[in-house]
């Protein structure tokens, strides 16, 4: 899928390819390149948001042999986003009988809002067997988050508090949406 990004002035065509991967199947190379996008990802998402402390400690998450509680467990799937041949995007997710779970989706800062987390969401849904409902936590500051998921068809359910790492505890909005209607809305049924 092609992509025009502009930066600087100048307009140029990105190819864009997308992925799923079974954790089971993840090779230590690619959790390398996981930790990379997620450190990137995260130092511009919240680094200004979290004393420092608590982010240093986000952070070091990922340095633990499944990035955490991440890729811990059954079923678990990464979906990719790739241009030339980089990882510019991630998302985490796993179905749990009538539910999938979806552990966030970071694009690096440059690639977004030029369709890539959209497009990168429709592979996630294209994947989804099972699950009726796709449910994600988006933290109550993350307004662009927040909207970004509401334009796919996420509504707001309730208010809960998720642990991003052993010291930092954070109210965040629990999302879901309709897997049909989402597939619907996107031109996948």
């Amino acid at each position: 899928m092609e992509f025009y990004l502009h930066s600087f002035g100048v307009l140029k065509v990105i190819n864009t390819s997308y992925k799923i991967v079974a954790a089971e199947e993840f090779n230590s190379e690619q959790k390398d390149l996981l930790r990379i996008l997620l450190r990137e990802t995260w130092t511009a998402t919240y680094l200004h948001r979290f004393p420092k402390a608590e982010f240093d400690d986000l952070i070091s998450t990922l340095d633990l042999p499944n990035l955490d509680t991440m890729l811990s467990g059954d079923n678990i799937k990464i979906a990719f986003a790739n241009v030339d041949n980089k990882i510019v995007g991630s998302a985490i997710f796993k179905e749990v009988g009538a539910v999938a779970y979806l552990w966030g989706m970071y694009i690096l800062p440059i690639y977004q809002r030029h369709k890539i987390g959209s497009e990168l969401f429709r592979s996630v849904l294209k994947s989804v067997q099972d699950a009726k409902f796709i449910q994600i936590y988006v933290l109550e500051e993350s307004y662009g988050a927040l909207l970004f998921y509401e334009t796919l068809g996420f509504q707001r359910l309730s208010t809960d508090t998720i642990s991003l790492s052993p010291k930092l505890s954070l109210s965040a909005l629990v999302m879901r949406g309709d897997v049909k209607m989402m597939q619907e809305r996107l031109y996948l049924s």
